[in-house]
């Protein structure tokens, strides 16, 4: 999990540009401002100078290697949030930056899925596709005849021959336009949908064993899955957000942060608040204490009528762990009120 524990935040005018610097640490705050410093070095060096595209990579280099990269040297994400708990060494709670509550999960996988689809069938492919199909070769096939009946009669048409590749190109991409209007999109029954590809993965001998737990959101649902070999951004992962039709941006973002993420109190425009002042965004500066914590005094007193999610359905021998636990009690998603 990509989570610094200490933050530093400065602006800095270097050389006549205004930088926005802020660099994290699980050491301590001299370590953070530590980095800081480093990264503000680097920019110094860089700036105004001509740099070669070698310097150019290399200060590219040193900048990543401050935000922090993986094993593999691929750069990760960290995750700029004020820690509020910590129940144990792979779960954490912050505050993003709207204000709302996330559980940060190295072990309990989450998957956002705002727009459910349905896999069309095999028959449902070839139906879909035959009509583009027989106009497709209907119109090439009278338009190679009228071409060559014009230039039998008159040799000086044969540039009708140049236009073909145009032709052909045009007619392709009305096939393909006329298929793809005829794809199935967004079902209407979404909940029962999702349910049955849920209930039809697990039934699949490469997902034998799989667990999930549905929730309904104010946006679409959220899907709780248990199974082996799930690791935030590897490919078990990726191909069970695939075939459950998971918010693409959330997959990669899981992948480069290292943890799976559920947003725990409502958003707070859903819930009839503004977002917490520019100003107070985490790291905070002393005096933008106060400011903020009147912005959520305001906060928590509306979201006290909203839940962030509703039960709709278990699958399979789902385990209520400790994260789990901590999930349905801070989401509300046992009660009645409405979602935010």
């Amino acid at each position: 999990m990509k989570l610094y524990r200490h933050w530093v935040a400065e602006t800095r005018e270097i050389a006549g540009t205004t930088f926005h610097l802020r660099d994290g640490s699980n050491v301590s705050l001299e370590d953070a401002a530590a980095k800081l410093e480093r990264r503000a070095a680097i920019l110094r060096a860089s700036e105004g100078r001509n740099l070669s595209e070698k310097e150019s990579a290399a200060v590219r280099e040193a900048l990543l290697d401050l935000g922090g990269r993986t094993s593999d040297g691929e750069y990760e994400a960290a995750i700029c949030e004020e820690i509020l708990d910590e129940p144990d060494a792979r779960n954490a709670v912050t505050r993003n930056r709207y204000g709302a509550e996330v559980l940060n999960s190295e072990d309990t996988c989450f998957l956002d899925v705002d727009e459910v689809h349905r896999r069309e069938s095999a028959i449902e492919w070839i139906r879909r596709w035959t009509v583009p199909g027989a106009v497709f070769a209907a119109v090439t096939v009278a338009f190679v005849l009228r071409v060559r009946s014009m230039v039998e009669n008159d040799p000086q048409a044969r540039f009708l021959y140049l236009a073909a590749p145009l032709i052909g190109w045009l007619c392709a991409w009305t096939l393909f336009l006329m298929a793809h209007f005829r794809r199935p999109t967004a079902t209407n029954d979404v909940e029962a949908t999702l349910l049955a590809k849920v209930r039809a993965l697990a039934e699949k001998p490469a997902w034998r064993g799989l667990a999930a737990r549905v929730y309904k959101t104010a946006a679409g649902f959220r899907i709780l899955a248990q199974a082996d070999g799930l690791a935030p951004g590897n490919a078990r992962f990726r191909a069970l957000a695939w075939a459950l039709d998971a918010d693409r941006l959330y997959v990669n973002l899981c992948g480069k942060q290292g943890c799976w993420r559920a947003r725990l109190t409502p958003k707070p425009r859903r819930a009839g608040v503004k977002r917490p002042p520019r100003e107070t965004r985490f790291p905070r500066a002393p005096e933008a204490e106060a400011p903020f914590a009147a912005w959520l005094a305001g906060y928590d007193a509306a979201s006290a009528g909203f839940a962030v999610c509703r039960s709709v359905a278990t699958v399979g021998r789902f385990v209520e762990t400790p994260a789990v636990r901590l999930h349905d009690d801070r989401t509300r998603c046992a009660s009645s009120l409405p979602l935010a």
